[in-house]
């Protein structure tokens, strides 16, 4: 009975966060196989739940959560059996932040409906067949909902364009994100966290875990420190000033406007530091990137990038495969990762 109770605790124990930051994006080693994950079944309780049953997991549940309870801002909470029962509820009705914790809720549904050797695909592809160096109409950039996918991923996918001889798009560069719908960002997400890189936006579109990386790096003492975005394509501008000097509090802010940031603080002479912040309207976000990205290693793009659906007949040109699922999870849990 407890084994059950606990498997759904799991799943549905949600506790606001506490603001940290999370670590840099880090790329995810992808590998041509990986040890399998062993299934375990967790053991059906086939009797009806008896009043004593539901009392004991309750008290159970209570004694192990209590402090972490009563230290919290906000709490929601339900145990759920697999016939259905509530065993426990604080709160469930309550709509609160989601922390770190739900990371345990994606995992358990990505492996339970996809399985730990599944692979996420990314593809270019065009009405027809390029010919004479060109593509004839759009060249569409599919997605499929891959976290992991990298701008060094895309320029790979670019450089077998170009070794296929392709080096004009007579149409425009076009992002399907159709994958996933919704909301990128949950309305009743902690506004104060607008700026942290744990609080990017959720699409079926993905490039560098949805942040933008700022290098500032200090040049000779009081003048105007180097700024440097990654990738350069990326469609996001800054204003505000870096100074070179003696102290160290370098901060990149967000504004009310989305992908623009302002820039303050100073930096030591010769020190450079990194900053991994939040984009938004990732799908635009990231047919600007690529298409930039098109420009930059020799292929040219005759008209504005866009968002769209691909043809069911396109031909494909190009797939990227993410690593197994099981490494993508193992990365998300180990790291934190949102």
């Amino acid at each position: 009975m407890l084994s059950v109770a606990a498997i759904a605790l799991a799943l549905f124990v949600l506790f606001r966060p506490h603001g940290a930051k999370a670590p840099a994006p880090l790329p995810v080693v992808r590998a041509t196989a990986a040890p399998p994950i062993a299934a375990v079944a967790a053991p059906k309780h086939t009797q009806p739940w008896s009043p004593g049953d539901r009392t004991e997991v309750r008290s159970q549940i209570e004694n192990a959560l209590d402090g972490a309870i009563s230290g919290a801002g906000a709490v929601s909470l339900i145990a759920i059996a697999h016939d259905g029962t509530i065993l426990y509820s604080n709160a469930a009705d309550r709509a609160v932040t989601p922390a770190s914790v739900q990371k345990l809720i994606v995992a358990d549904a990505a492996l339970s409906e996809l399985g730990p050797q599944y692979r996420f695909d990314t593809l270019f592809a065009s009405s027809q067949s390029p010919g004479n160096n060109a593509i004839d109409g759009d060249l569409w950039l599919v997605t499929s909902g891959d976290p992991s996918l990298q701008s060094k991923d895309l320029r790979a996918g670019i450089a077998a364009l170009r070794g296929a001889g392709v080096s004009s798009v007579q149409g425009s560069l076009v992002v399907d994100p159709s994958a996933l719908a919704g909301e990128e960002i949950n309305p009743l997400w902690n506004a104060d966290d607008a700026n942290e890189d744990f609080m990017a936006a959720t699409s079926g579109a993905s490039i560098d875990e949805d942040t933008v990386e700022f290098r500032v790096q200090g040049t000779q003492y009081g003048e105007p420190a180097g700024v440097h975005l990654v990738p350069s394509t990326a469609p996001v501008t800054y204003d505000g000033t870096v100074t070179t000097g003696g102290g160290d509090d370098v901060t990149v802010g967000g504004t009310n406007e989305p992908n623009t940031f302002h820039l303050s603080g100073s930096i030591p002479p010769g020190a450079l530091e990194r900053f991994w912040v939040p984009v938004h309207g990732i799908p635009q976000y990231l047919a600007s990137v690529t298409s930039g990205l098109l420009r930059k290693n020799g292929i040219g793009v005759a008209h504005a990038p866009r968002t769209g659906t691909v043809p069911l007949d396109a031909v494909v040109l190009w797939n990227h495969r993410s690593a197994p699922l099981q490494q993508l999870v193992k990365h998300m849990l180990f790291e934190s990762d949102n």
